[in-house]
């Protein structure tokens, strides 16, 4: 039999039945429209590209959010950029922000005195640790769930004496501090630094308290919670003073700086000293020493008050060493120094006189002068001082010739470009942008007169902290100085914009504490003493 062709009823059925699934499929399409509107429109368009111009890109940077915060040097971005963690003031809390909303995501009252925060590789886990507290735990917060899920507490050094080598006196007294270093980008492994001194705790007869030093780095499965390994580094017998450390960006190395007090300081009348320096390269998997670079001493010793940096290159390769008014580039598989920058400096540092502060040097004087930490009098200096870092006769170091003309304060900062191929520093007086593979000068730009002078910090304590940054795309850099943020061009190094004026010496705003770029370089977190600011870049030409 034929089919029978469909009655009008059956027709205006299946009509109504097609307009129904079209109406719903348009609304659907309608529905994730909207759902996706707000992504798209947020700060930063993530999906779309930022302007390459860096004139442009530094205009397009907003202000998108304002969050409460306290010591907003305490903060760290999730590593998908999404979530910011802070501490708040009140009620004191470290805060987890949801970086796109603004909105606060969670609190937790165990970790409101944190002062250092390390995410794990995938995102999951913060630990925390709160470093001048008497005791040597770090909790790991499990972000997802909102629990601690370990506390990890190092053991007690072994060989610890009972009684002080030269008093004799019993030890009693016990204090610790803790700080996490970083996670290894494999295997779920944190990395922890502790400090463990142990003393007789007596002042009284006029003498003073013995005390004896352990440093010691812990390997921990975050996992288990389970300690895997713990190294000495220093100890009562290593005759040196840790001063600074840093971890490699993969977690594999470990760079170690400290004074070398076992040669006697005897500075000739009227001059200063400062004990040499010596960094080691620990292999954090095997626990153990691979190299220890040349002893270093600072190229200006009226500069021995700054403190020495440890930078690494974005490979693990290659460390920067910050002495003074000098930066030291070695390669860190082979330990040897590679170069020094700039490899010839000018016969002495003067800042700008500031009359009220400091006296003028005397008008007899026909020497080369320098002023003293104290800003008091005038001493006179060599003609040529001593390079951060003297070669050994075999080494091979190649010089290069890398001065300016400029004046070369000390070193302030230091950051590797995300290619690792470029190096900028920030002194008192300039911005300049090194070659990491030949050692040249790259371009140089001076301090805007906008910027506070700091030409005075020898005499005033800075506003701060003081820190260069490149966004992680390498299309912007950053620095703060006293206080103040400054968006630079990364190519030149040129003031682009100021986000912040401090209080300091031609007024303003409050001094921003710290800066942080989100791992996608959309955002830029800006901490000041109360709160926490986000900007964010939008995109287009």
């Amino acid at each position: 039999m034929r089919d029978q062709p469909p009655s009008p009823g059956q027709v205006a059925t299946t009509d109504r039945a097609r307009a129904i699934l079209v109406g719903l499929a348009v609304m659907l399409i309608l529905l994730l429209t909207l759902l996706a509107l707000p992504k798209l429109q947020r700060a930063g368009n993530q999906g779309q590209p930022l302007p390459n111009n860096a004139d442009k890109l530094a205009a397009s940077l907003q202000l998108q959010h304002t969050l409460p915060g306290y010591g907003s040097s305490v903060m760290e971005w999730s590593p998908d950029g999404r979530t910011l963690v802070g501490r708040s003031l009140e009620p004191r809390m470290l805060d987890l922000w949801d970086s796109q909303t603004g909105l606060l995501k969670s609190s937790y009252a165990a970790l409101k005195d944190a002062t250092n925060l390390k995410w794990s590789p995938d995102g999951r886990i913060l630990a925390a640790n709160s470093y001048y507290t008497e005791t040597k735990t770090v909790p790991l917060l499990d972000v997802m769930t909102g629990q601690i899920v370990y506390t990890l507490t190092a053991p007690l050094p072994p060989g610890i004496p009972s009684v002080g080598p030269r008093y004799h006196r019993p030890f009693t007294n016990f204090g610790f501090a803790v700080d996490v270093l970083g996670w290894l980008h494999e295997g779920g492994r944190l990395v922890t630094h502790t400090v463990t001194a142990v003393g007789d705790g007596f002042t009284s007869e006029g003498l003073g308290a013995e005390y004896v030093q352990y440093d010691s780095i812990q390997t921990w499965d975050a996992a288990t919670g389970k300690l895997l390994q713990d190294v000495i580094i220093q100890d009562p017998s290593s005759q040196t003073q840790l001063t600074q450390m840093a971890l490699s960006p993969d977690g594999t190395l470990l760079a170690v700086m400290s004074y070398d007090l076992s040669k006697p300081q005897t500075p000739a009348k009227g001059k200063q000293s400062s004990p040499d320096l010596l960094v080691s390269i620990w292999d954090i998997g095997a626990g153990k020493l691979l190299h220890t670079l040349p002893p270093m001493t600072f190229d200006d010793p009226h500069l021995y008050s700054e403190q020495p940096l440890l930078v690494w290159s974005p490979d693990g390769q290659a460390l920067a060493i910050e002495l003074g008014r000098t930066l030291l580039l070695a390669d860190a598989q082979k330990g040897q120094i590679m170069r020094t920058l700039p490899d010839v400096l000018p016969p002495t540092y003067t800042p700008t006189p500031f009359p009220t502060l400091r006296p003028p040097p005397s008008p007899q004087s026909t020497m080369p002068v320098a002023i003293d930490t104290a800003g008091l009098a005038p001493m006179p200096v060599p003609s040529a001082p001593p390079l951060g870092y003297t070669p050994p006769p075999t080494s091979t170091l190649t010089p290069t010739p890398t001065a300016d003309a400029g004046d070369y304060g000390p070193v302030l900062g230091a950051a590797w470009s995300p290619d690792g191929q470029t190096v900028a520093t920030f002194d008192y007086q300039s911005i300049r942008l090194w070659d990491w593979q030949s050692g040249k000068l790259r371009s140089i730009s001076r301090q805007a007169l906008s910027e506070p002078d700091p030409a005075f910090s020898h005499m005033i304590n800075p506003i701060g902290a003081a820190t260069v940054a490149w966004s992680p795309d390498g299309q912007m850099l950053v620095t703060l100085w006293n206080g103040n943020v400054v968006l630079r061009d990364p190519a030149t190094g040129k003031m682009l914009r100021e986000l912040n004026r401090s209080t300091g010496y031609l007024g303003g705003g409050p001094p921003v504490d710290a800066v942080r770029w989100s791992p996608d370089s959309h955002m830029l977190a800006v901490g000041y003493s109360e709160k926490l600011e986000l900007w964010g870049f939008t995109a287009g030409p």
